[in-house]
């Protein structure tokens, strides 16, 4: 719920267990791919100042490509995991919403990486109603999925909604880069299926412009048609590494 204190949100179904995550300032592993987690101090996550940013377009012609300089964690906050960079972003926490990305390559792929994990939509929680606000509106797709959930819930069903945790990004790849747009490729792996059989990744592909001092996402158009796919290769994309 908004301006909860909670640190653990308990899986009814057992499904996801929480409780390595629950002790504010320690860290953790994510449970399947054993990847550093951060549990914040701040409750709405340890968040840097934008002030410290240096924010440029340069890199979209950079021979070496789109690099995540400097710390990049996931951190365990209302119950999702959100991707904090020390000089993308985000700087801010809107009723349980990330924005304030730096006007760079890399402020563009942390908003798309938060977009499509930490932001997962159609939740049916309270910051989840926030969240289909905020980062979905242009998406006919989301409207069509919270018309199916029945969303918004009423008061109590709300209150005891726990949204599906989603792991933060292995990876991303550029699509478009330039000053005021930036299409952006999401990787979030699957496991290994075993006997011989590839694993059917999942790739979420986010337009973002920029817009009043932000990087906000556009699936309007067909691009809410590109919104995902699969793919059994990793070829193309950018590694993250999580400190």
């Amino acid at each position: 719920m908004i301006d909860n204190d909670q640190r653990s949100w308990p899986d009814v179904t057992g499904g996801f267990d929480d409780t390595p995550h629950a002790t504010p300032g320690t860290y953790s592993v994510d449970s399947y791919w054993q990847r550093p987690v951060w549990t914040p101090d701040n409750h709405d996550g340890d968040l840097p100042e934008r002030s410290s940013f240096v924010e440029s377009m340069d890199s979209c012609s950079s021979p070496g490509g789109v690099v995540l300089e400097d710390k990049t964690q996931q951190q365990y906050v209302n119950a999702r995991f959100l991707v904090v960079n020390e000089q993308a972003g985000p700087t801010t926490m809107t009723k349980g919403v990330p924005g304030g990305y730096a006007k760079s390559p890399q402020g563009a792929v942390v908003a798309a990486m938060n977009q499509t994990g930490y932001g997962l939509p159609a939740q049916g929680d309270e910051i989840g109603e926030e969240i289909d606000r905020a980062l979905w509106s242009s998406s006919k797709r989301v409207a069509e999925d919270r018309d199916f959930f029945k969303l918004p819930l009423d008061e109590e069903g709300m209150a005891y909604s726990r949204p599906t945790t989603v792991a933060a990004a292995h990876g991303y790849r550029l699509v478009t880069c330039s000053p005021r747009v930036m299409v952006v490729e999401v990787l979030y792996k699957a496991a290994e299926q075993g006997a011989g059989i590839p694993a059917e990744h999942t790739v979420a592909r986010v337009p973002l412009i920029w817009t009043d001092g932000d990087w906000k996402a556009d699936f309007s158009g067909s691009a809410d048609e590109q919104q995902a796919r699969t793919t059994a290769s990793e070829e193309g994309f950018t590694q993250v590494s999580y400190q």
